[in-house]
Formats: C-alpha cells, sequence, structure tokens
C-alpha cells in the first residue's frame, strides 16, 4: 500500500461515517437516562465517534461503553477531565455503532478518520 491508498482509504471512511452516523447533542447526551428510557445514548456499544463544535471536529475516538459514560464520567485519556477544552467547547456528537467483534477494526477506524478529518485536539495533543 502507498501513500495515496492509505488517504484514500482515510477518506473512504470519513465519508462513510458521515453517510452512517447517528447524532446527538451534548444537552441530549447529558440528559440521557438509560434506566428509565432505554436510548443509543446510554446503552453500551461499540462505537466510533466525533465530537463537533458546530461544523469543527474536536476530537476522533472509540468506545465500548455508551456515549453518555465515555463523555460524562470516564476517566481514561482525554476524557480524564470531564470539562477538557474539546468537551466543553462540544456542541454535539456524531457516532456509529459498530460490531461487537470489532475492537482492532474500531482503532484502526479511528486512526483513520482521525487523518482524514483532522479533529482540533488529536490524542492528548492540540494544532497550533
Amino acid at each position: 500500500m502507498n501513500l495515496h491508498d492509505a488517504e484514500k482509504f482515510s477518506s473512504q471512511v470519513a465519508q462513510d461515517f458521515d453517510s452512517l452516523c447517528n447524532s446527538a447533542t451534548k444537552q441530549e447526551i447529558e440528559d440521557a437516562n438509560g434506566k428509565i428510557e432505554p436510548n443509543i445514548i446510554s446503552n453500551t456499544g461499540s462505537l466510533l465517534y466525533v465530537a463537533y463544535e458546530n461544523t469543527t471536529p474536536l476530537y476522533v475516538g472509540e468506545t465500548g461503553k455508551s456515549i453518555k459514560r465515555r463523555f460524562i464520567s470516564d476517566t481514561s485519556g482525554s476524557h480524564k477531565v470531564k470539562n477538557s477544552d474539546w468537551y466543553a467547547r462540544m456542541t454535539h456528537v456524531k457516532f456509529i455503532d459498530l460490531d461487537e467483534d470489532n475492537v482492532p477494526y474500531r482503532k484502526l477506524l479511528e486512526q483513520a478518520l482521525s487523518i482524514a478529518i483532522q479533529p482540533e485536539f488529536y490524542g492528548r495533543r492540540d494544532k497550533k
């Protein structure tokens, strides 16, 4: 695989993500209560997601937890501080629920999507 093929793959992942994704506002995530009413935001899944501030991609991630748990109470990686710079700015998230048996592919898709859309916060580094 050459660089052109890799760029084409990343671009295709981004296109597929946009055509398949669900969306939730920050308020919907914070208000979701799966104990009262089961919903995709508070149910565990195998998720690939992009956090946005309006149209600006801030952060790309993947998780085997619910969107709500990953954003609100998780204590790992860039989610270590709930009010991280990207979370404080986030207006909404787009996400897709993948098959549960695909953790290695979920990580691959996360990297490809990050390369294609170049979020402002990539891992723990922010672009300057």
